[in-house]
């Protein structure tokens, strides 16, 4: 008796409908995928504001409440004082924080620069009107150039932590970008201390054409079109840039108790929508201000 062997296998049908389910599936779970990895980023990025922010404050509570400068050159006797190149407010805070890595965030793709402190890149910067101090020494000076004029002599006192109006409402830090450079010796340009701090809440990529630092953007809104912000009270927010300019271009985020203008320095920007879109002003002079030159206002402060 003969018998009959059936070979099992699956119809192009049954093949195609497979295939489209795990399309279907691909489709739904991809940006599910993306969405996760877009907020353990942020998670990581919050950490490390969280960090940052608070150095800041324990920074202050073992100087009299003062907080860091923003940056110090030359400064301090000739033996044991700083080195001519600048020092910024994330040297200061090195003891407390220990660590270079949580200066670098994960969304920025800079190479790292070659500092007396370790190798890094700094993705954050504090915010100008929360943290004036600038102190030179003798004989110093930094050129931060396009109209922001030239570091020397100053010696600008720094906030203290009670002087904050609203502490809840004050920035303090943002995820910033640095330009590349291609410096040898980075640490010791003048970037390097011109770009330790911010001037407003625009997004990093702005048209093209006026470098003026006041004007221009450089917070990185990196996810899902949010940035990090720390405030001064120590908490950290993340905030949705949705603020545009009149080309319709999303510029950045505001916030309630900033002022909408172009910055301390104020060269060319406040008539032009392109320019206050977007900014909360965090801009403040390198020294104190006179004549019509002012610093940006902080939440409360009148």
């Amino acid at each position: 008796m003969k018998t009959t062997r059936t070979r099992m296998g699956f119809t192009l049908i049954e093949l195609l409908v497979v295939i489209a389910i795990i399309a279907i599936l691909a489709a739904i779970l991809f940006p599910v995928f993306a969405q996760a990895r877009v907020a353990a980023k942020k998670t990581a990025a919050i950490s490390n504001a969280r960090q940052l922010i608070m150095g800041h404050m324990m920074y202050a509570n073992d100087n009299d409440d003062i907080v860091t400068p923003r940056v110090r050159i030359g400064f301090g006797p000739t033996a044991g004082g700083d080195p001519s190149a600048a020092v910024t407010w994330e040297s200061m805070i090195r003891s407390y924080v220990k660590s270079n890595e949580i200066l670098m965030s994960s969304e920025d793709g800079r190479p790292r620069y070659t500092t007396p402190y370790g190798t890094y890149r700094r993705s954050w910067a504090v915010a100008g009107n929360a943290f004036k101090g600038i102190q030179a020494g003798v004989n110093q000076q930094v050129d931060c150039g396009n109209g922001i004029g030239v570091l020397q002599f100053l010696n600008r006192e720094s906030n203290s932590l009670s002087s904050y109006p609203e502490p809840v409402a004050t920035i303090g830090l943002v995820e910033l970008r640095q330009r590349h450079r291609t410096t040898a010796n980075y640490f010791g340009a003048r970037e390097w201390a011109c770009e330790s701090w911010s001037r407003n809440t625009r997004r990093d990529s702005q048209p093209p054409g006026n470098l003026i630092l006041s004007e221009w953007g450089d917070i990185a809104y990196k996810y899902a079109e949010s940035a990090v912000f720390a405030m001064m009270d120590g908490h950290v927010i993340t905030k949705k840039g949705i603020d545009k300019t009149s080309t319709g271009a999303m510029s950045g985020a505001e916030f309630k108790g900033y002022e909408r203008r172009a910055g301390a320095w104020d060269l060319n920007g406040e008539a032009s929508p392109n320019y206050t879109a977007g900014q909360s002003c965090l801009d403040a002079f390198p020294y104190p201000p006179t004549g019509s030159n002012r610093d940006c206002r902080i939440p409360g402060e009148q």
